[in-house]
């Protein structure tokens, strides 16, 4: 790992123990990165729509607040101008298929992680990993080692 993972990241998980290991994932790859975490995809809507605020250039949302709510939300992103261009992946170990074929809507990117290694796993912030699996249209199932 690299290339390094750089610019303004919002982290949407509940899970605390999850975020403090991306946190460190973060930390031990040296990466310059500007860091928001919140609890729930509304409440980063909400720091976007601030006048004032730059758009994030990573939107990274567990799969367990990816729920029909987040999916309004997540097309809420899609409508406001600063917004549009926005990398935005949902990660997580139970990825439905309806996530999957919003992920071509809404363009955003969908990653399967490990379950066995999801709470230690650095690969989505690999700088390789992020520009290799920018937008397109293949609504596969994106996976980390």
């Amino acid at each position: 790992m690299n290339t390094i993972f750089s610019g303004h990241l919002f982290l949407i998980d509940k899970n605390s123990q999850r975020v403090m290991i991306i946190k460190k994932c973060l930390e031990d790859l040296n990466n310059t990165i500007f860091f928001n975490e919140f609890s729930s995809v509304e409440e980063a809507l909400n720091l976007v729509l601030t006048t004032g605020i730059l758009a994030p250039d990573y939107i990274y949302i567990h799969e367990s607040l990816a729920n029909f709510e987040a999916k309004n939300v997540l097309k809420k992103f899609r409508s406001i101008y600063k917004t549009k261009a926005v990398k935005i992946v949902i990660f997580g170990n139970v990825i439905s298929q309806g996530l999957v074929a919003a992920s071509v809507k809404y363009n955003f990117r969908v990653i399967q992680t490990n379950p066995e290694t999801e709470l230690n796993d650095c690969s989505l912030f690999d700088g390789t990993f992020v520009k290799r699996n920018k937008k397109d249209t293949d609504p596969t199932i994106l996976q980390t080692a």
